[in-house]
């Protein structure tokens, strides 16, 4: 039954796209609408139950946003990071205006949306401490093109420890997650991102309960792929056994 009542609240949440951003997040965070949960905690407690979250908690979670904030909100909440680092689209987000149409929203205006959403989910008690933001906490996210993300992301992340870092792939558009990819197969921090199970074919949507949060592997750990590196270096040079030692 569990699962039907989640379908239906998740299509009556739907019909609330017209409604402006914070005012929908808000309610995905904060309104009890199932056994006293909101929808996002009802969606996270289902996902716990049936064995779709594999993902543990670090200390710095990096972002790609895209539209669809649902899904990093739920990252967010099974991550409970210290510092939370956004990589945006420079070109600026769609939303819904006051008058019914949409309008072009600036990358750091339209991550004060992210920074309230993170607010309720502190309030909610879904983390349990407000995580700082970079660059420096008043101007938040890293506004980049779709092929400036492996830069933006050395920016973002040269005084970090990537041992504690969690990439999560799951917003941004295709060549902005390859290059974030390729970065954290480089860089050793851990790759996240939010599938899911069940998808509406008439809202053209995903049920957020179906969620599965968990971890991509490493293709330079799995594959040892420095390791070939190495060896095709001494190979080139000459140096045969050690090449074939290695």
């Amino acid at each position: 039954m569990l699962k039907a009542d989640l379908m239906r609240i998740t299509k009556a949440y739907w019909e609330m796209r017209k409604a402006p951003i914070d005012k929908i997040l808000t309610y995905y965070i904060c309104e009890s609408v199932l056994n006293n949960q909101s929808l996002l905690e009802a969606e996270l407690d289902y996902a716990r139950k049936t064995n779709n979250i594999k993902l543990s908690e670090c200390k710095t979670l990096v972002l790609l946003v895209g539209l669809s904030l649902d899904p990093l909100l739920q990252t967010i909440s099974v991550c409970k990071p210290k510092k939370i680092i956004l990589i945006l689209n420079q070109e600026g987000y769609p939303v819904l205006g006051q008058d019914g149409k949409y309008d072009t929203e600036a990358p750091h205006e339209f991550a004060k949306h992210m920074v309230s959403a993170v607010r309720h989910l502190k309030g909610r008690g879904l983390i349990d401490e407000m995580p700082t933001y970079l660059p420096d906490n008043s101007t938040v996210g890293f506004p980049t093109d779709e092929n400036g993300a492996f830069k933006t992301l050395v920016e973002a992340l040269h005084n970090e420890d990537h041992a504690h870092v969690v990439i999560d792939i799951t917003g941004g558009k295709k060549s902005m997650v390859t290059s974030a990819f390729l970065y954290a197969a480089f860089s050793g921090a851990r790759i996240s991102y939010v599938d899911f199970g069940s998808y509406s074919i008439n809202n053209r949507r995903p049920y957020g309960f179906s969620c599965k949060i968990g971890e991509l592997a490493n293709p330079y750990q799995d594959f040892s792929l420095r390791e070939w590196e190495k060896a095709r270096v001494l190979y080139n040079r000459y140096q045969f056994s050690e090449a074939l030692q290695l």
